[in-house]
């Protein structure tokens, strides 16, 4: 979602975009899922990655000190169908998103001379790290801290040798000033679309049609969105029902384990094909993680729809938020519990709650607004290129 909303900002801004894309088991593209306008748009196309975890390349890597997280992103053949493209047509800039793509920046480089940004989602060693934190396992704990660490160094080697960064938050942003500071960092939080008729007051929240209703909407291939989930049905859900008997939990989401044995209540919807139509119902949205970095965007998507929104405090993070006004926020299982309590049993304060985060996205994340940030990063990185090369 947050580089399909930056590929629509620019073409509604008027610039001729190209987008390359990695398609996996994990995160297939079905051509045929794919609007015709868009593709024309685009010229969008895929290249195959077997993003598979394999024992063997992953023991390789921690004996040699590489991040493997990095290395099963590295394909011949998007080496292969970068250089094709890049030898055929001229760009001004090149927009790499994540890290995880950094390898094929010596490429990028060699086939053109615009400089190159890159737009990042978290930063992603803190993800591990916090995973390794969490985690009782004292193998998978020490695996985890050896991901966090080698991805941590990678990421150090390879954002200085960007042109620019675009972070998603400002703490992200802070992160890569440090290890690259010579480059331009900006803040580029996850946008949302505002309608136009839009006005200062947001609108009228929706009007829910389940009571006591609760839902969590993410995918379930994400290790911090299990232990997030785990954490809630073990230490949180069961503090709920208490409190309110016919309170229900709706969990929707790609990959839904089959196999839980989930607590009276919980309805596992799985996979959805309008995450609109399945919140809008529904009078709250938890985000229960205790891992991960980045923006959420699920937090962005509800509080657009006027959504009130429980979550921790890693889930707020590069959100700006004032828990009671636009958001609650639980420090821990008890709290986080008090929180989902007194959202179901007082309308007034919740609908109040979910206008203010409304209000909020439409002030702070439009994507318009965004785009603007964006191409003047753009524009400056021109600007700069230009003076180098009247220099020389």
């Amino acid at each position: 979602m947050a580089m399909h909303q930056i590929t629509m900002g620019l073409l509604r801004a008027g610039c001729n975009v190209h987008v390359l894309s990695v398609s996996s088991e994990k995160h297939p593209v079905v051509d045929q899922d794919i609007p015709t306008e868009y593709k024309e748009a685009t010229d969008f196309e895929t290249v195959r990655l077997d993003l598979s975890v394999r024992p063997m390349p992953a023991l390789f890597a921690m004996m040699s000190g590489q991040s493997y997280n990095v290395q099963r992103f590295d394909s011949p053949m998007m080496h292969k169908r970068i250089r094709k493209i890049l030898s055929e047509n001229h760009f001004d800039i090149v927009h790499v998103e994540s890290i995880f793509l950094a390898p094929y920046l010596s490429t990028i480089k060699d086939c053109c001379n615009a400089p190159v940004v890159l737009r990042t989602h978290n930063v992603e060693h803190q993800i591990w790290r916090r995973l390794a934190q969490n985690c009782h396992i004292p193998f998978k704990r020490g695996y985890l801290r050896h991901l966090a660490l080698t991805l941590r160094a990678y990421e150090c080697d390879m954002a200085p040798k960007f042109d620019a960064i675009a972070s998603i938050t400002n703490s992200d942003a802070s992160f890569f000033r440090e290890i690259a500071p010579r480059r331009e960092v900006i803040t580029l939080p996850f946008g949302v679309d505002v309608p136009k008729d839009n006005t200062s007051d947001a609108g009228d929240a929706p009007q829910p049609t389940i009571p006591h209703s609760v839902y969590h909407l993410g995918s379930m291939d994400w290790e911090p969105n299990i232990e997030g989930i785990q954490w809630f049905l073990r230490a949180i859900w069961p503090k709920v029902k208490s409190k309110i008997p016919d309170a229900t939990l709706h969990l929707a989401g790609r990959h839904m384990p089959t196999d839980w044995q989930v607590p009276d209540g919980v309805k596992v919807v799985g996979e959805v094909a309008n995450a609109k139509s399945f919140i809008e119902d529904k009078q709250l949205c938890v985000v229960p993680l205790l891992s991960g970095g980045g923006m959420r965007i699920k937090i962005i998507e509800a509080m657009s729809s006027g959504k009130c929104v429980v979550s921790t405090p890693v889930g707020a993070e590069g959100i700006n938020i004032t828990n009671g006004t636009n958001m609650l926020i639980g420090q821990d299982a008890d709290e986080f519990a008090q929180q989902v309590v007194f959202a179901l049993l007082n309308d007034q304060a919740r609908d109040s709650i979910g206008l203010e985060a409304q209000r909020l996205a439409y002030e702070r994340y439009d994507n318009s607004k965004l785009t603007d940030q964006l191409l003047s990063l753009y524009r400056n990185l021109l600007r700069k290129r230009q003076q180098d090369e009247n220099e020389i």
